[in-house]
């Protein structure tokens, strides 16, 4: 177990750190509460730290520190990032995860991605007998035993966006590092929903808080964390809950299953490196090394590599993105077209629907909902855009397998 000092310095950093959402009272508050469980010293302690400074690096400092991108699995996971992999509810993004951290565990490739191995943290929101057979049945796949592999799976979710519950888990991870002597390399937290307490996914706030804590804890040793969460009502519009996460990840993956069983792995937000190329998968099951009480042999699920091929699901469209879409083709599709361009050609006509919407909108009216058309035509692949998180510029273009 951690010292007062050790503790006290978890505590305090978490408080710090999330000032930004907290006023200052309910930070020192939530330290002082957790300061009196532990034993701790007050925050009005005259011995305490002072709080970190404030600073500045001069340009030619950071460019002399230069380096390539640091690779978890070369091409599709960095080092020291957030990622989002989300999915409906039995679109294997579990199986991928579990793949993803068995693989960074054993040091074993990929799917031939080269993997810097390390030690691996696991926060189940529930299911321990359901993921002690995917990575038995993943260490099979692979020929690695896990016996003593430092890979770690939760007893109970955790609350991250409790800034006590944080500090709660920055030790266990941080205890059961020492005794390995490993260094975290990544820590996933499957699901979002299950780690997030009573807070609301939709909340500005309560996401910028959980935001927050799971950067504390990427921070603390340079870690990958990854999210395994749930789509939205509408699949094709993005990970459930407020767009706040997407803007704050460094990767976002999607995670879908056809009628066919086939899982594909889509790329929609890379910020440092290129876009991956998109992967598909099977589910097949590997015979376990126990039977069930009939006597039967029990199955494990793993991922098995297949050809990748677009989804002819039929994607439908809004009447606003049928509009957006149609001027695009129409007057634009030899081109690469700054979407400012765009915007002011198609905006009025994009926001103008139904009844008694004849009458021309004021321009920030007219560029928000042109700016949800867009986003959405580009989460359903029927655009590209260079930046998508660019509110002042960037350019678009018809997506290549829309042009067919």
């Amino acid at each position: 177990m951690r010292d007062a000092a050790q503790l006290e310095a978890i505590a305090e950093d978490l408080a710090e750190q999330i000032k930004s959402d907290y006023n200052a009272d309910e930070a020192l508050q939530a330290y002082d509460d957790y300061s009196r469980e532990h034993e701790l010293p007050s925050s009005d302690d005259q011995s305490r730290p002072p709080a970190k400074r404030f600073e500045f690096v001069q340009i030619g400092e950071m460019v002399a520190q230069l380096r390539p991108i640091n690779w978890l699995i070369r091409d599709y996971v960095e080092q020291d990032a957030v990622i989002n992999l989300y999915g409906a509810p039995g679109g294997g993004k579990t199986q991928v995860a579990t793949s993803l951290a068995c693989c960074v565990a054993s040091g074993s490739a990929w799917f031939g991605k080269q993997t810097q191995s390390g030690a691996v943290f696991y926060l189940a929101g529930e299911g321990h007998n359901g993921l002690a057979r995917r990575f038995t049945a993943c260490s099979q796949e692979l020929g690695v035993s896990l016996e003593n592999a430092p890979l770690y799976v939760s007893r109970t979710s955790a609350a991250l966006t409790d800034p006590l519950a944080t500090a709660q888990v920055t030790q266990a991870v941080e205890d059961l590092a020492n005794v390995s002597s490993e260094t975290p390399a990544l820590i996933v937290i499957d699901t979002l929903a299950r780690n997030f307490g009573a807070a609301d996914e939709n909340s500005t706030s309560d996401m910028n808080r959980f935001i927050a804590h799971i950067d504390a804890l990427r921070r603390r040793w340079g870690c990958t964390v990854l999210i395994v969460h749930h789509s939205g009502k509408d699949g094709s519009r993005g990970a459930r809950g407020s767009t706040v996460l997407r803007g704050a990840v460094d990767a976002e993956f999607e995670v879908s299953r056809d009628d066919a069983g086939l899982v594909r792995l889509k790329c929609h937000k890379m910020k440092d490196a290129e876009m991956p190329e998109p992967l598909a998968f099977t589910i097949e099951g590997v015979k376990l090394p126990i039977v069930d009480d009939d006597g039967e042999p029990v199955f494990g699920p793993v991922l098995r590599a297949a050809e990748y091929t677009e989804s002819t699901r039929k994607r439908s469209l809004s009447q606003d993105e049928q509009i957006a879409l149609k001027h695009l083709t129409e007057d634009w599709k030899p081109f690469v077209v700054w979407r400012d361009d765009w915007f002011f050609d198609a905006a009025e006509v994009v926001s103008l629907k139904g009844k008694n919407k004849g009458q021309k909108r004021q321009k920030d009216y007219l560029r928000t909902a042109f700016k949800r058309t867009l986003n959405s035509l580009v989460e359903k692949g029927l655009i590209e855009q260079n930046r998508i998180n660019d509110d002042t510029g960037g350019n678009v273009r018809l997506a290549r397998d829309s042009e067919e």
